[in-house]
């Protein structure tokens, strides 16, 4: 193994980290076993070979002391990892990571990308071993070398970590071995960091830990050479604090947590125990959902009947432009606005034109710059509507942004609305006017975008772009698409109690709308059942409180499997359909990952 004597962390609080390997090691050659740990017992013989023998005595005998409460945590933060992954999260950060395994022993899926952040002596010591015993992660694994007490946030966004992605941040005791101050800043930072959805176990201690033995016995074999030991003691209100930040907490007493485990750990006081938190959205992302409600959107697709009723009032209101209330007055407008609002046609130079497309249909065609400089890319943008309204503001708004973040030139094709325009024939338009673009720019310097309905034609459109031949776009964004035109998932139903702007009933009718002669299940119109391989790289952003969330999770799970494609996928929390173009710092986390991507 060479020579890892002198690497061996045997002062300080990293010490620590080499107890719960020799718990761990223990634990794993039981019968009755709650985890199997098979590195940990490398990383025990390759300390003892660093301790004077009466010192690794001491160690032996703190360990023996905290084996049973330690083994239990180590599974139930096992278990709390798992239920992270059942809930779609692949994003972990091991916050005072010491010897942990979990990259290795848990069969983490291979997307999973683990963050372990602790001291550089910690890391000076494992490594070498990890690298000895051959070890293979199931999952990416990257190591971060810093202490939480200086600026461990910048360590950590150097080293990939994703803020627009939900994050369970696994806590071992770190928070509690870091005195109050330090402590709360790790969590208000981590706060920062944590997209809406993100997962965070806490312990929390209401006894002093300072009068029980084992407690005394660990604050002497730290002290013993230390360079800097902090408290051991959380003694502030954890839940309202964490509500204060914008958690969501539920507190489970340690007696009612480990009973199922059926080992002998109870505690004589109920106010011991572990609180499991949840980032909630943002007040503007709540606030932006309860305005949707109010305006009594989702009434508009609620059944059959009511889509049936929204699309007549639609085209009589793009017949007579006499609305007679103000819901009347947006469907005018939405019916019949086909110019970009006069903020936008100020602030950006926007030139027009008109193509026919082959079955004889007129097309607008806008095209927007920045006044002051030339574009560095071209963006197709594909906007949403159901299949019959036209280009609304979150479209243009989003448009403005590519320019002004991403310093593109922004193609915004209005299409025919549905009944007359189906998906017979404007997926393979909208891929007539992205194969001229490649031509005349490059394929590297070309990208679509579509929003809700625009992003199942874009999918369409790239599909029909990838069979013609016609070389990859940079890059493909689908924001809340329709991948399957039937809504059949099982889960429909659930979503729809949640979605304040679709439902499923009327969404299917307004489908069959554009569905036209093709069948339901033709890639023209349900892009997900068609040949998804060949498509470059895609981004594919959804909301959990959305009805299609579904069919993205679907679309998701079936994207290993597909060849010479990259999907990469953008879950939030709470967000509902149309999260990624709102005013809210979501959506802005959301538009910020475009641009990146973009550039």
């Amino acid at each position: 193994m060479g020579d890892t004597a002198s690497n061996v962390p045997v002062d300080g609080v990293a010490v620590t980290a080499i107890g719960v390997a020799v718990i761990r090691a223990r634990e794993t050659e039981r019968a009755d076993r709650l985890y199997d740990d098979p590195l940990a017992q490398a990383f025990v013989d390759a300390a003892r070979a660093g301790f004077a023998a009466e010192r690794w005595a001491q160690l032996m005998a703190v360990a023996d002391q905290f084996y049973e409460g330690r083994t239990v945590a180590v599974r139930l933060v096992d278990d709390r990892v798992g239920a992270a992954l059942d809930a779609g999260i692949r994003q972990i950060v091991l916050l005072g990571a010491g010897l942990d395994t979990r990259a290795f022993r848990l069969g983490l899926p291979l997307e999973t990308v683990v963050f372990e952040i602790d001291l550089p002596d910690v890391f000076a010591f494992k490594e070498p071993v990890l690298d000895h015993t051959d070890a293979v992660p199931t999952c990416v694994r990257r190591v971060v070398a810093t202490d939480l007490r200086h600026d461990w946030r910048k360590a950590l966004l150097d080293s990939g970590f994703r803020v627009d992605t939900p994050t369970c941040w696994v806590d071992e005791g770190t928070l509690g071995s870091l005195a109050q101050e330090w402590s709360q800043r790790v969590v208000a930072t981590l706060t920062e960091l944590s997209a809406p959805g993100s997962l965070l176990g806490v312990a929390r201690f209401s006894v002093d830990r300072d009068s029980a033995p084992a407690y005394r016995e660990l604050q002497h074999l730290l002290a013993s050479g230390a360079k800097q030991t902090d408290s051991l003691e959380i003694d502030f209100d954890v839940e309202r604090w964490l509500s204060g930040l914008g958690w969501a907490t539920e507190f489970r007493s340690w007696n009612d947590t480990v009973a199922p485990l059926g080992r002998p750990v109870t505690h004589p006081d109920p106010r011991v125990g572990t609180i499991a938190a949840v980032r909630r959205p943002s007040s503007q992302a709540q606030q932006y959902a309860d305005q949707i409600r109010r305006l009594g959107v989702k009434q508009m697709v609620v059944s059959v009947e009511a889509a049936k009723a929204t699309v007549e009032l639609l085209q009589r209101a793009a017949a007579t432009q006499t609305p007679k209330n103000s819901v009347e007055a947006e469907l005018v407008r939405r019916a019949t606005t086909t110019q970009p609002p006069t903020d936008f046609a100020e602030k950006f130079a926007v030139s027009t034109e008109v193509i026919t497309d082959t079955r004889g249909n007129e097309w607008m065609v806008h095209t927007a710059t920045a006044r002051d400089r030339a574009p560095d890319r071209t963006v197709v943008y594909v906007h949403g509507g159901g299949w019959v309204m036209q280009i609304a503001d979150g479209d243009w708004f989003l448009c403005g942004e590519l320019i002004m973040n991403a310093a593109a030139r922004v193609v915004i094709p209005l299409y025919p609305l549905a009944p007359e325009g189906t998906g017979e024939f404007v997926p393979d338009t909208i891929a007539d006017i992205t194969a001229q673009l490649i031509t005349d720019n490059g394929a590297g310097k070309v990208s679509l975008i579509g929003d809700s309905v625009g992003a199942t034609i874009t999918l369409s459109a790239a599909q029909i772009l990838r069979d013609r031949g016609v070389p990859k776009p940079h890059l493909t964004v689908l924001i809340a698409p329709t991948l399957d035109i039937r809504l059949t998932e099982p889960e429909l139903e659930a979503l729809d109690e949640v979605d304040p702007f679709l439902s499923p009933a009327g969404c299917r009718y307004l489908n069959s709308l554009y569905r036209g002669g093709l069948s339901a299940t033709d890639a023209r119109v349900s892009p997900m059942l068609g040949n998804n391989d060949h498509l470059g790289r895609l981004l594919l952003f959804s909301g959990t409180h959305d009805i299609l969330n579904c069919q993205a999770r679907k679309y998701a799970a079936l994207a290993p499997t597909f060849t010479g494609t990259h999907l990469e996928y953008h879950e939030a929390s709470q967000m509902i359909h149309i999260w990624v173009t709102s005013p809210t710092p979501e959506g802005q986390i959301a538009r910020e990952t475009i641009y990146r991507a973009l550039r």
